[in-house]
């Protein structure tokens, strides 16, 4: 289930996560949380009668095949990959790929195969959020401990990102996702003094999508009945939940440095991402297919989660930053 090969160093390579069977055209959008909670997909069949470039363009501003990538996950393996192994222990010891997939519909099965994928390219994109969210705190000369604590969140991400892409290929293999490379990075000009920019960034992606996410995967865990998803979900949990920690912790540290300017512009910044959130949650689709004990994150996309989503929205995200001085509406 893992495509294997030897490079020309003779160094053992393979791949976790290549697409099969399916095309999901998804975009990561800096600033944009609909790739980090939402799954809901539209599956589009491969085969002979599928015009997929005109519904790949349906789904976005899609001009060409070739300005389109496919999302894939590599380990280089040797060294580097036992160092990366030592930071996430837990993870290396999984035995992925040694059972056979579980009898399912077809239907199920690529439907959760799509799911754990797409999640799989969110997490991925989660660690170029973090990534730009440690450099702007850097920038601002936040306290050392905090700075290279938080830094382990982009390990966290694309440890996420290797989970979810194993838990597909058990499934039977991961499904492909096309997207536009220069969309994957985030490159927003908040145009802000460091400190307020980083506190800009943080109350966005820990504050904000760290915290829902966190809500979110709670519920999930509670529902999930398959040990190795239940096991899974709970990995990620434990981390953003200390992710969403770190959002209080810092804008506690640069709280007394905000000026009123640097208020308001943080709040517009929230404000945005919070309207993002509603406007996703209100447009969310039930899932095509009902839920069953093999295809948990499908729960994620009914009227049940949307209302948990929109509740912690008001009594966990907006409260906090209230208090901190920001005027959401």
């Amino acid at each position: 289930m893992r495509d294997e090969r030897i490079d020309r160093r003779g160094r053992h390579r393979r791949r976790v996560c290549n697409g099969l069977g399916f095309i999901e055209h998804a975009r990561i959008h800096h600033g944009n949380d609909d790739w980090r909670n939402q799954l809901q997909l539209d599956h589009l069949e491969l085969d002979d009668r599928l015009d997929w470039k005109h519904e790949l363009d349906r789904h976005g501003s899609v001009t060409s095949e070739r300005s389109l990538s496919r999302f894939e996950l590599e380990i280089l393996g040797g060294a580097i990959e036992r160092r990366y192994r030592k930071l996430r222990p837990a993870l290396g010891s999984r035995p992925f790929g040694t059972t056979k997939p579980p009898d399912l519909a077809d239907e199920v099965r690529l439907d959760a195969q799509a799911r754990w994928t797409l999640l799989a390219f969110h997490e991925y994109g989660s660690s170029l959020v973090m990534l730009a969210t440690t450099r702007a705190m850097i920038e601002a000369r936040a306290p050392l401990d905090l700075c290279a604590y938080v830094s382990r969140f982009v390990t966290d991400e694309l440890a996420h990102a290797e989970l979810c892409a194993l838990m597909a290929m058990d499934l039977g293999g991961a499904t492909e996702i096309l997207y536009d490379p220069e969309e994957s990075t985030p490159n927003e000009e908040l145009g802000l003094r460091p400190l307020a920019r980083a506190a800009a960034l943080v109350v966005r992606t820990m504050c904000i999508d760290e915290v829902l996410s966190v809500s979110q995967l709670r519920a999930l865990w509670r529902r999930t009945q398959s040990p190795t998803a239940k096991q899974a979900i709970r990995t990620i949990l434990s981390d953003e939940v200390g992710h969403a920690a770190c959002g209080s912790t810092f804008t506690a540290w640069a709280a007394p440095e905000l000026s009123s300017a640097d208020l308001a512009e943080i709040t517009r910044v929230a404000q945005t991402q919070i309207d993002r959130h509603r406007a996703r949650l209100m447009a969310t689709e039930p899932p095509r297919l009902p839920t069953h004990e093999a295809n948990p994150l499908a729960w994620m996309a009914t009227p049940e989660a949307t209302r948990l989503q929109l509740d912690a929205l008001d009594e966990r995200v907006i409260p906090p930053l209230r208090a901190l001085g920001l005027a959401i509406a």
